[in-house]
């Protein structure tokens, strides 16, 4: 029988985990869409572009004043037709959150796609990923590089960093998150945002 080579292994688990795992510990099969509009004036002009874990938070999200479109089990190219798509038919903010990256990895190229599907009128917010478990990720330092050398357009909501030491934040998998977690994850970008 034959295996799978370590890349895949790794790229499949947190799609595994996010079709058994929900946000409140109910299924949450992969593909799952939800959309939220902006819910209060503070951050109007904003949008969140995400995956599973935005799925969970986009109440929390919608309340502070995002707009928000999360998928279950999304990848970084499905994230970019969504600006892609948005872009074409002018509907895109002034702020865009983009919060992938838990399915599969977020190279460099995609990064600087991505700042050029929005525009260079807009500014980029990037959170950046936890891996499946809670453990450190790549993509977390590629973001915190990528931000570094752009800083006039792409901010940084270091989620991976900030959640560390909250382990309560997290189901069993150290990805998707408890009702205290999601509550976090929306603050976070909300204070982003708003600086």
């Amino acid at each position: 029988m034959s295996r799978l080579p370590a890349t895949a292994s790794r790229r499949l688990l947190p799609l595994l985990i996010a079709f058994v795992l929900a946000p409140a510990g109910t299924a949450l099969a992969c593909g799952e869409y939800r959309h939220e509009g902006a819910r209060a004036a503070k951050a109007r002009g904003a949008l969140v572009v995400g995956d599973s874990i935005t799925y969970g938070a986009a109440g929390g999200l919608s309340r502070h004043g995002f707009e928000v479109d999360a998928r279950a089990c999304r990848f970084v190219p499905a994230g970019l037709a969504v600006l892609r798509w948005r872009a074409r038919h002018h509907r895109l903010p002034r702020r865009v959150v983009v919060a992938l990256g838990s399915n599969g990895t977020y190279s460099v190229h995609e990064l600087m796609t991505t700042l050029r599907v929005i525009g260079r009128h807009r500014r980029l917010i990037l959170v950046t990923p936890r891996e499946a478990r809670g453990l450190p990720e790549a993509d977390a330092r590629r973001i915190r590089w990528f931000a570094h050398r752009m800083p006039w357009r792409v901010r940084v909501v270091d989620w991976a960093r900030r959640s560390h030491r909250h382990p309560s934040w997290f189901g069993p998998d150290g990805l998707h998150l408890t009702a205290h977690g999601y509550d976090a994850f929306a603050r976070g970008i909300a204070r982003a945002v708003r600086r």
